[in-house]
């Protein structure tokens, strides 16, 4: 028989992820046969073997565990004898092919060397952190749930994630975490040399402004200032500063890490300060065939002055620095730059920043998004182990003693911040074999009118806020991003500046500065995707409306990151306890044994947003494969969210299910899971309400109330009104300011059992008030189908007045609807008018009520809430504006 036709064979034997390596056939050598003699009891035919090396192989990579797999063969061969030893097994095999036996122990021994050799994770776990985010049980295979899939694959994945954990879990051992502050900014420059002082940009926390600038938020005139000036001559020194040495890396965490306290000093600079430029040349040379370093070399002089430069990377009109202090990078290997990412490792944590551009225009929002997932597949570094950064720019194995390994992505990180911008394509250059092939930039804009755009940027302050909230709403990036479909997992700082493109000097701008040709748009973005075993807290993001001399504005973002700094030596210990602990349960031919205390879990009394936990102890009798030699305690978690409330309340669904506890090669388990729902009159239909023909909480049947018998509103809406009717409508910050958690809780018990409205005397009146309109708003926002459904959103914005509006909802809306909207405007028109009538009374002349404006903006898009699946919108302007026909 050919090897081929046994190497065929084989492959019946093996799992997928498996590979003959060699083969080499044989038969048992008997003690007899060792010293020369046969042995005529047993025929050759029964004493066939056939060896064979099984390398297992994960993601393309070989891993460090090698299998002999023993099958019974058909024929005899004789003569040169191999003996295998494995843990004081020793069996003789004998065979008459030498150059085969050679093949083989030359196979042999590359796998013991591979073994051996393995590398032990990493010493943060740093696999891809886009697959880090999730459970991991969303990676397992339709196995783990009982149904035909890859268990073996399930398995090591299984393996691999409570290696990682229990790595985590013992960290304390082996690092100590340091807290440091990194800045970064982002700046489109439009092609423009520097012409402005760059510190308020860079180290805006020596700089003072006046309160009237801040409030206004509209660009000054040029400053005529020096274009190389970085700071004032009062600032201190940035690397030699000893107000921000002692208060920022060499101050180390000893508190509890238990506690989510991110808390430092934030006066001082930063301890690492990243700056990403774009469109730094916008020349046909630049672009097409020529290009110097003479405009990265004008803004590198204007902000190295006083600061430390670590590396800094440029390509056709990009440009990312890096700057450490002194007392910092000595902490800092690895740095490895590429064309528009850089990375370095601080103690033992990596951090990688990308410098990124997508495709432009305000319809091309799918290709933008398809951009970003080819940037991911092809932005890649060379891992590099180094002793030094001295020869970063090309290491060289032999002589500086670094060690280069297979490139890695951008995720392979513990944190990788994301910095974008510009707005005409420029060239990407692949990082692995440095081909430029196509041109992407990045422009996500706000799918809104041109003009509606403007007049949110216009509006007043005491609702500027709003206007940036519903202008977020529309913009493209958000809406990707909460889709799934670019940067998911990513998160942003919460934006409270105003749009930073595309202002412009010597062309046709609005009032607030922006062309009037280019949609104003956040093409400057920052946004970070951090480990789950990374403490980050973001302290600031912002933009330098004062930097006048592009027509993009630059931005900035500060964080506080806790890096480890890693014992080696004890890691490696720990490691490899939990890898022999592994390695034991893979040889382990036992059949999985597990124990759970009980199987009927009962969590009683259950309530809408209110999570319940019950405990279930698991036990490995065994050997078994979800914890070696140990119990562990599974938490079930029932949370009754605005997706499932609806049937619950209505008794269509009860709280009961059976749980399949799958153990992997073993026997299965079956938990019976029950809960008794106590309904509420949240997250349930009005016109489901007006049938109760009582507090929904008391319900004892499902039957509704006939026609005849319906309410005209629901009574909870009705309750809720009547009281703020009475006690609230002089309170000046009236669902302006949120209320007690506390007292929220009690009101909604309240409305949900029938009980009465009962509180201390002592219970502070405006908290009381604050709490009870949140109250409202939460129930209104919490409605299954909005007030005004989407089919209707068109029509009710295309009301030229009060008569016209009316008439619409009076005759397409359902009476549960009319009447519950009726009884709120009337509500809010009564606010609107004491609050006038306080003006009048004080003298103030309002000539339009900002408490309208502000009721509008915090109504309108819960009762005209849209539909972005089916693409039914329409712009929040247009639905405040039918609102205020009611209330003003």
């Amino acid at each position: 028989m050919e090897l081929e036709e046994l190497e065929d064979i084989l492959k019946d034997y093996l799992r997928p992820s498996e590979l003959v390596k060699s083969i080499l056939i044989t038969h048992i050598a008997s003690s007899s046969e060792e010293l020369g003699r046969t042995r005529p009891e047993e025929t050759l035919q029964q004493r066939t073997r056939i060896l064979a090396i099984v390398s297992n192989y994960k993601n393309d990579e070989e891993e460090g565990s090698h299998e002999l797999v023993l099958v019974q063969s058909i024929f005899a061969l004789r003569s040169v004898l191999l003996t295998l030893d494995y843990e004081g097994l020793k069996q003789t095999y004998s065979t008459e092919s030498s150059e085969e036996l050679r093949v083989f122990m030359n196979e042999c021994r590359r796998l013991i060397k591979v073994a051996n050799t393995a590398p032990i994770p990493p010493m943060f776990p740093r696999p891809d952190l886009r697959k880090i985010q999730k459970a991991a049980y969303t990676n397992l295979s339709p196995a783990s749930a009982g149904r035909p899939g890859d268990e073996d694959t399930d398995i090591a994945l299984i393996h691999d994630d409570w290696l990682r954990s229990k790595l985590v879990e013992d960290r304390d051992i082996y690092t100590k975490e340091h807290m440091i502050r990194i800045r970064i900014g982002t700046f489109n420059v439009n092609g423009k040399a520097p012409s402005q002082d760059l510190s308020p940009w860079v180290r805006p926390q020596h700089q003072t402004r006046s309160g009237e600038e801040e409030e206004r938020r509209i660009l000054p005139p040029l400053n005529p200032v020096s274009p190389l000036t970085l700071s004032s001559s009062a600032a201190p020194d940035y690397l030699s500063s000893q107000e921000s040495r002692s208060s920022s890396l060499n101050n180390d965490i000893t508190r509890d890490r238990t506690k989510d306290d991110l808390t430092v000093k934030l006066d001082g600079d930063p301890d690492m300060i990243v700056l990403g430029f774009q469109e730094l040349d916008l020349s046909a040379e630049a672009l097409l065939y020529s290009y110097t370093t003479a405009r990265e070399d004008m803004w590198l002089e204007s902000i190295f002055a006083a600061l430390g430069e670590l590396v800094s990377k440029q390509l056709v009109g990009m440009l990312i620095i890096c700057m450490v202090k002194k007392d910092v990078v000595k902490n800092v290997t690895d740095g490895n730059k590429g064309a528009t990412a850089l990375r370095l490792t601080l103690y033992s944590t990596v951090l990688t920043f990308v410098n990124a551009h997508l495709a432009a225009f305000d319809d091309l929002t799918e290709r933008r998004n398809a951009d970003f997932h080819d940037l991911s597949r092809r932005l890649l570094f060379s891992s590099v182990v180094s002793h030094s950064l001295n020869n970063s720019t090309a290491p060289d194995a032999e002589s500086s003693g670094t060690t280069v390994t297979d490139a890695e992505t951008v995720f392979q990180s513990d944190i990788l911040f994301w910095m974008v911008s510009t707005s005409i394509p420029y060239l990407v250059v692949d990082l692995v074999y440095q081909t430029a092939d196509r041109a992407v930039d990045l422009n996500y804009r706000i799918d809104l009118p041109d003009s509606e755009v403007r007049q949110l940027i216009s509006g007043g302050l005491e609702i500027r806020d709003y206007n940036i909230r519903d202008m977020l709403a529309y913009d493209q990036l958000t809406r990707a991003r909460s889709e799934g479909k670019a940067f998911e997992g990513f998160r942003e700082g919460r934006i409270t500046h105003l749009p930073t493109y595309r202002f412009g000097a010597g062309i046709a701008t609005d009032d607030n500065g922006y062309d009037i040709k280019r949609r104003p748009a956040w093409t400057d973005r920052i946004l970070y995707l951090p480990s789950p075993h990374i403490r980050i807290k973001q302290t600031s993001y912002t933009a330098q409306a004062e930097m006048t001399m592009s027509d993009h504005r630059p931005i900035s973002a500060d964080f506080s990151v806790g890096v480890w700094e890693a014992d080696a030596s004890v890691y490696n210990d720990c490691a490899w306890d939990f890898i022999n602990q592994l390695r034991e349960l893979r040889e382990s031919e036992e059949t999985p044994k597990l124990k759970v205390d009980f199987a009927d879990v009962q969590f009683g009394h259950v309530w809408y947003m209110r999570e319940a936990s019950q405990q279930l102890i698991l036990q490995n009798a065994g050997k078994g494969v979800i914890l070696p030699n140990e119990s562990k305690s599974l938490s079930l978690t029932v949370f009754v969210d605005n997706e499932s409330a609806p049937a619950l309340n209505l008794g269509h669904e009860q709280l009961q299910h059976m749980l399949i506890l799958h153990t992997q090669h073993g026997k299965d388990h079956f938990i019976t899971v029950t809960g008794e729902y106590q309904r509420s009159c949240f997250a349930t239909d009005l016109s489901a309400l007006v049938r109760l023909p009582g507090p929904i909480r008391n319900l004892k049947r499902r039957e509704p109330l006939a026609i005849e018998q319906v309410v005209n509103a629901p009574r909870e809406i009705i309750r809720l009104i009547n009281w703020l009717m009475t006690n609230a409508v002089d309170v000046p910050k009236l669902f302006l300011a949120r209320g007690e958690s506390l007292l929220l809780e009690t009101i909604r018990e309240c409305l949900d059992s029938g009980a009465e409205f009962e509180f201390d005397p002592s219970t502070d009146k405006e908290k009381l008030c604050l709490s009870f309109a949140n109250v409202l708003i939460l129930f209104l926002q919490f409605l299954p189908q909005p007030m005004i459904p989407p089919f209707l959103h068109r029509r009710c914005v295309l009301a030229a007045d009060r008569d016209e509006a009316f008439e619409i909802i009076s005759t397409e809306l359902p009476s549960s609807h009319l009447n519950v909207w009726i009884s709120l405007t009337a509500f809010l028109h009564c606010i609107c008018q004491q609050t006038i009538g306080q003006m009048q009374v004080g003298g103030i002349n309002n000539t339009q009520s900002s408490k309208a404006e502000s009721l509008a903006c915090i109504f309108a898009p819960i009762l005209f809430r849209d539909d972005f699946l089916k693409n039914m919108t329409v712009s929040p302007l247009s639905k405040r504006r039918f609102l205020l026909h009611f209330i003003l």
